[in-house]
């Protein structure tokens, strides 16, 4: 199905040989009862470029809303020709890493439906060694927010690409996936339930970006992705040119101009990183204002081994107005700034 001219889905969930970059990057809240988890599950891979060889990176994390407690991991392994499925004759899957190894990421889906995925995860905490495994059932419940509203980026990211994957970048995302399953923390598990969100972006990658970024599921049906210009600084109280992408109820993506702003506390992290847990997203447009503020302040991925690694990825709420209207919902702050 062509659900733009750039996106054709469930195509597009494939692997895109020869992309210099490519991820899938399921984030959101899971529920168990009253207690609220945050995670990320991050399969990416990169080829060799003139600094460095090819390789996979895996990033898990789990956010213990009601313990304050931020579990994390990145990993890099050794570039494997068959990590990702490419053939959409073929059941999808993702492999970042064999089975069994501490960080290792696998994500599965029904050989009829592309869209719905099994994604395991398991990892020891950099920091406590706690042990960590997801293990979760997706379900994708409507049509993707198209990234630019085309899926493509709109001006090339490396003029001198020699094809279309190396010169720009393709990004979009599902943003009702309704997911079940299990996360255990050291001897305890957790069954649970919630609506997450992937991203699922490809080809040309700049290597020194900084950004920002605030993903939104609203309760009035909007899904919304906003995103700093490159390279900003953010300061506090200090607007910064953004753009957003829109996904109305109806299954168009829109593109419009926005602010984001950073808000107090600031929040400094292990890797000396200053990060705001709290951003303030405008979209003058849509008359639209509201703060998107992580549930716990400290959520940073960080290996010391792995030069910019650091980046933050926080679960977050959402609360504001839209087109005049009182909002809320479930959201993701993140940030690279090193």
């Amino acid at each position: 199905m062509n659900v733009s001219p750039y996106i054709r889905l469930p195509q597009d969930q494939y692997a895109h040989p020869g992309a210099p970059a490519e991820w899938w990057w399921h984030i959101g809240s899971l529920n168990c009862g009253s207690r609220q988890f945050g995670f990320e599950i991050s399969a990416a891979g990169f080829l060799q470029s003139a600094e460095t060889p090819s390789f996979l990176m895996a990033n898990i994390m789990l956010t213990d809303v009601a313990a304050v407690t931020h579990y994390q991991q990145i990993t890099a392994f050794p570039s494997t020709p068959d990590w990702a499925q490419a053939d959409p004759e073929q059941p999808w899957s993702v492999n970042v890493g064999a089975s069994g190894i501490p960080g290792a990421i696998a994500m599965h889906a029904d050989p009829a439906n592309p869209l719905m995925m099994n994604v395991q995860g398991s990892f020891v905490d950099a920091v406590t060694g706690v042990g960590i495994t997801l293990n979760l059932n997706f379900e994708q419940g409507r049509g993707p927010l198209l990234v630019w509203a085309t899926g493509r980026s709109p001006e090339p990211v490396d003029p001198s690409g020699k094809t279309p994957l190396e010169r720009y970048n393709y990004y979009y995302s599902l943003t009702d996936l309704n997911v079940t399953g299990t996360v255990t923390i050291g001897s305890e598990l957790f069954e649970v339930t919630g609506l997450t969100w992937m991203d699922h972006e490809y080809g040309a990658w700049p290597q020194s970006t900084k950004w920002a970024l605030q993903d939104c599921q609203l309760n009035n049906g909007i899904r919304l992705s906003n995103f700093t210009e490159p390279n900003i600084k953010l300061v506090e109280n200090v607007p910064v040119p953004s753009h957003v992408t829109v996904l109305w109820p109806d299954g168009m993506s829109t593109f419009e101009s926005s602010t984001a702003t950073p808000l107090a506390p600031s929040w400094t992290s292990p890797s000396g990183t200053v990060y705001f847990p709290k951003m303030l997203v405008e979209i003058p447009a849509l008359n639209a204002s509201f703060t998107v503020t992580s549930l716990i302040p400290g959520q940073e991925f960080w290996n010391p081994q792995i030069a910019r690694s650091q980046v933050y990825e926080g679960v977050a709420l959402a609360e504001g107005v839209f087109d005049g209207e009182p909002v809320s919902g479930q959201a993701w702050n993140e940030q690279h700034l090193a």
